[in-house]
């Protein structure tokens, strides 16, 4: 044999040798026997004993309360046969461990029904954490790994590293762990074979037709588990909580498959354990048997009920704080329960009595001291129930409690002693946003008379990117500016030639068109004022010539919103030919370089601070219906006044300083959860009602200020002579 064929044998039987050496390192070998078969068989059907025996040291090692053992119990029913349930318990009480155990107990116990498991988190941040806690108790759980050793064996020889190729058998053995599954190890004589959770967002497309494929067979999820699905925000909003309702009554019920032993569609496994945030959100309409009768709602308290003496727990909260202040602790607040407990306790059934933080007493102090602490955080993340928290979260208004600010008034129908009406116009790309509001006399009460949007969209809710009938297909010739304003002018006379209603006799009030007396039908003069939102560069222009091309041009005012962050817009120097009274934030003509379009003819516009006027708008919604200075809504369907609440809950506001002033400065929310147009058209009434003289009751209406042009020549006659 010649040097080069020797050469090439010798590598050819290197390279068998290292191949051989490279199956035999990679190859797992036999799976370990079950370490303790009685146990794994005595945990098989039955839950609590599972979570005990294989979750003790690191899940479970606390004494077990009766609440424990009633999720337990209802969490194995639903793995074992099927059905829903959806849970709403105390920050803290294990609802989040439970359903990750649930996962294990499900796949590892009964892998012959649940093969593909969903878990639904509200995002990506959660599901990641509950996708490293199931790895790590299949990599790292001794009990686990010693019951289970066809799952846990392969994965433990991978050490980490998920690119290595092991082979079972001389089969590859492909386990995995992405960011978004974990797929267990393909052994082909084992049940677990290829079994693998999906860990998803709610707000994910992925949900849809979910399924997994294990060795040629396409496998839809057998179960689901859904856990606290929603986030401050998308709770405190109507659009998000419809969404997110529709994918878990509607998605996931059709998520699962058929058996492939009987043919027959699988009873699917909905586990959902949540936190009720706000008044009809997603936890609450899951939780309520009659609006979701199949998730067999239950709710659990921290108090059932609470203390009774309330007001020695107000003496602990004040003292709580100056023990903050003084020590940097609660000290002085625990010494003062200490003497009163027996007192303090009273009444109260805590749901977990031996739940309390080091240096504290009892349970009971602990959920009372998270009471003291926040109270609205109390009654939402404690006690599960948002309308105990006053529907406000720190001052900010909620959609469900604006839909409780109606007024038995029609539409159209203004309350007795109205003492004027105001109307404003948001401007829009696609159409045009508009409310109509009537005061009383010192801001004795306010009530949304009217809104909408014109055109009208034959809908009661939509998006202002994507209306169903936008201005640019209302109107077929000219331009997107030629558009805006034929729809102004066209809006102008829709809000001052429509009638409105009053039952009061004897109103002498400034109205916006007609009005008509409910009992003798006899229309009554009503000269209002509506303001035209200017603020947006690219149709100001636009705006103004409507307003002078109007026949009610006398009663339209350009307005212009605007932040003023460096002052109040009452402490603003006023410039030549503005005017403003005392103590308001808004101006009167404020310089503007469109009065040229309207040489000879007089256009009042108006200039106001938009953080003063939101402020203002959102205490009057916070107040209740019946309290003075209280704004309310006409009567009408939840469904109809969805999208108004939606956009008067769609900005928050933080506490700003500029110097000596502090004030509030609000922004959208974010993530940006609504449209804000109609929440700009209301404020936008208040601003022209304090234009038009609407102040406090207290407040005084003094003479305007007004900035006098004054002549070159008047100035040298007072120049002082030398």
């Amino acid at each position: 044999m010649s040097e080069e064929g020797l050469y090439k044998k010798r590598r050819e039987n290197w390279s068998k040798k290292k191949r051989e050496e490279s199956a035999s390192d990679r190859e797992i070998g036999e799976i370990p026997p079950v370490a303790d078969p009685e146990r794994r068989e005595r945990t098989k059907n039955n839950f609590i004993a599972f979570c005990k025996e294989y979750g003790g040291e690191v899940s479970f090692f606390r004494n077990w309360q009766p609440f424990h053992y009633e999720i337990a119990a209802d969490f194995q029913d639903v793995v074992l046969n099927g059905g829903k349930q959806a849970l709403a318990a105390p920050r803290g009480t294990c609802k989040s461990t439970f359903l990750r155990w649930s996962i294990l107990f499900a796949m590892l116990q009964h892998p012959e029904r649940h093969k593909t498991v969903v878990y639904l988190g509200a995002v990506g941040g959660a599901t990641d954490r509950s996708r490293k806690f199931i790895l790590a108790q299949l990599r790292h759980n001794k009990a686990l790994k010693a019951d289970f050793p066809e799952v846990c064996y392969p994965i433990e020889l991978y050490n980490g590293i998920k690119q290595r190729r092991l082979t079972y058998q001389g089969v590859p053995v492909e386990a995995s762990w992405k960011n978004t599954e974990i797929v267990f190890p393909t052994l082909a004589d084992y049940e677990t074979s290829g079994s693998v959770v999906l860990f998803l967002s709610i707000g994910s497309e992925g949900i849809r037709g979910a399924d997994h494929t294990a060795e040629a067979v396409a496998y839809r999820p057998s179960m689901v588990v859904i856990d606290d699905p929603q986030s401050d925000m998308s709770a405190s909003s109507i659009v998000q909580v419809k969404a997110m309702h529709g994918i878990v009554t509607g998605t996931v019920r059709d998520l699962g498959g058929f058996d492939r032993k009987t043919k027959l569609r699988q009873k699917l496994s909905v586990l959902a354990a949540c936190t009720c945030i706000a008044p009809e959100d997603l936890a609450m309409q899951l939780l309520d048997r009659t609006k979701s009768p199949d998730y067999r709602g239950k709710l659990l308290k921290r108090f059932n009920p609470m203390p009774m003496n309330r007001d020695l727990w107000r003496q602990y909260k004040e003292i709580r704080t100056e023990s903050q202040n003084t020590l940097g602790n609660i000290s002085l607040a625990t010494e003062f329960y200490r003497q009163n407990q027996a007192a303090m306790d009273a009444g109260a059934v805590c749901i977990d009595p031996t739940d309390y933080e080091e240096g504290m007493i009892s349970g009971i102090q602990l959920g009372m001291d998270r009471w003291a602490e926040n109270e609205y955080t109390f009654w939402t993340e404690q006690q599960n129930d948002p309308a105990e928290a006053k529907y406000s979260c720190g001052g900010f208004m909620t959609p469900t409690f604006v839909l409780q600010k109606q007024k038995k008034l029609p539409r159209l129908h203004a309350p007795p002693e109205s003492a004027l009406m105001t109307a404003h116009i948001d401007v829009g790309k696609h159409v045009l946003w508009y409310c109509v509001t009537a005061w009383g006399a010192g801001l004795k009460f306010a009530h949304v008379v009217d809104y909408g949007v014109f055109p009208q969209q034959g809908v009661s809710f939509f998006r202002k990117d994507t209306p169903p009938i936008s201005l640019q297909d209302f109107y077929e010739t000219g331009d997107d500016f030629d558009k805006v304003k034929a729809g102004l002018i066209e809006l102008f006379d829709i809000i001052f030639e429509q009638q409105y209603f009053c039952d009061d006799n004897g109103l002498n009030a400034h109205r916006l068109s007609s009005l008509v007396h409910v009992k003798t039908k006899k229309p009554l003069s009503f000269p209002g004022l509506c303001s035209v939102d200017a603020s947006d560069g690219n149709y100001e222009t636009t705006i103004w010539k409507a307003v002078i091309e109007s026949k009610y041009r006398d009663k339209l005012i350009p307005a212009y919103g605007t932040s003023a962050k460096a002052k109040l817009m009452r402490h603003l120097p006023l410039k030549l030919g503005e005017s403003r009274r005392p103590g308001v934030d808004w101006i009167c003509n404020p310089e503007s370089r469109k009065k040229t379009l309207a040489p000879g003819i007089e256009v009042t516009s108006l200039k106001y601070d938009a953080n003063t006027f939101k402020s203002l708008v959102n205490s009057a919604l916070l107040a209740p219906v019946e309290v003075d200075g209280s704004l309310t809504l006409f009567s009408d369907t939840k469904e109809n006044h969805e999208m108004l609440a939606d956009h008067l809950c769609s900005e928050e506001y933080v506490i700003a300083r500029r110097g000596a002033n502090v004030y509030d400065e609000w922004r959208m929310k974010k993530p940006q959860v609504a449209d804000n147009d109609l929440w700009d058209a209301l404020v936008g009434t208040a601003s022209l009602a304090s234009f038009a003289g609407i102040e406090s009751a207290s407040a005084k209406a003094p003479a305007p200020v007004v900035q006098k042009t004054t002549k070159f020549s008047e100035l040298q006659k007072q120049k002082p002579r030398r």
